[in-house]
């Protein structure tokens, strides 16, 4: 079955996004789950708690229990899910950490990749959806969100907002049959019928 992933700044529409998909996976009979990271399990959402509740300055150790989230919602959930044919639809995975712990704050990517194939083997994503927008146009719509508790993710500079930006397009072209990026800024609509028709791509080859 498929494992599919939202990536992007906060702000971005990941949530909106993904509940489309799912009403469009619904149409179409397919069973679905949707998870987060961190997230989805009770111990993972321990985590996310913890990781949400203030900034872990060093990469290493806010690394070490995202993964340790990861490793129990791919044990508990993902995996258990996929191998009864369900979909599923996260919100971030790994690429997240290599964007916000790598990139953002320069923790080895080998080292990364090392420990993360070591916690989930060989489990990548069947496609990412990254929803793009400019660090002015998230720093706006998170302002204006009513129904989101602004976290210490949230709450950083322009140009913090924009080196994330530049690691996910990074990603985008370093894995091009895998990443699908997409133009954030533009009717909801349109969004989720660009998506929906890439996942229609997957599903027909």
């Amino acid at each position: 079955m498929y494992f599919i992933t939202f990536e992007g700044c906060d702000g971005s529409g990941k949530t909106t996004q993904i509940s489309l998909l799912a009403n469009h996976l619904q149409s179409i009979g397919l069973k679905y789950i949707i998870t987060k990271e961190p997230g989805g399990t009770p111990l993972a959402q321990e985590i996310r708690s913890l990781l949400l509740k203030s900034e872990i300055k060093d990469p290493v150790t806010e690394f070490a229990l995202l993964s340790a989230a990861r490793r129990d919602h791919v044990t508990n959930l993902i995996r258990p899910s996929l191998a009864q044919n369900i979909t599923v639809i996260c919100d971030r995975f790994f690429d997240s950490s290599l964007v916000y712990q790598g990139i953002k704050k320069g923790l080895d990517w080998d080292f990364m990749v090392d420990v993360h194939r070591k916690l989930v083997d060989n489990l990548e994503p069947s496609l990412t959806f990254l929803l793009d927008l400019e660090p002015e146009m998230i720093i706006e719509r998170l302002q204006r969100s009513n129904n989101r508790e602004i976290n210490h993710y949230d709450a950083q500079p322009t140009s913090s907002h924009n080196l994330i930006r530049e690691g996910f397009l990074f990603l985008a072209k370093k894995f091009p049959s895998r990443i699908i990026v997409v133009n954030a800024n533009q009717p909801i609509k349109n969004i989720a019928k660009e998506i929906f028709e890439k996942f229609l791509i997957l599903i027909n080859t």
